[in-house]
């Protein structure tokens, strides 16, 4: 099972549930369509520089920021 499945998982579906499109997650964190879309599949990891853009995009709680970290494996990731 890839690492990131689960913290890609998590993304879409709080994503999903603030009805936010990827791009619209990307241009909040900074970042592109393509990249949100490879964190979500599982593919890549956002690096460490764009973790605190992208929890506040996805208006994630401090144990929720804490759950993803730990999803991704606190690795500085490719996009």
């Amino acid at each position: 099972m890839n690492p990131f499945s689960k913290a890609g998982d998590f993304m879409r579906i709080q994503r999903g549930a603030l009805g936010l499109t990827l791009q619209q997650v990307a241009d909040l964190a900074g970042t592109t369509r393509q990249a949100v879309a490879q964190w979500e599949a599982g593919k890549t990891a956002p690096k460490t520089n764009r973790l605190s853009a992208l929890f506040d995009a996805l208006r994630l709680t401090n144990a929720q920021r804490r759950e993803l970290v730990a999803a991704f494996g606190g690795s500085d990731g490719d996009a």
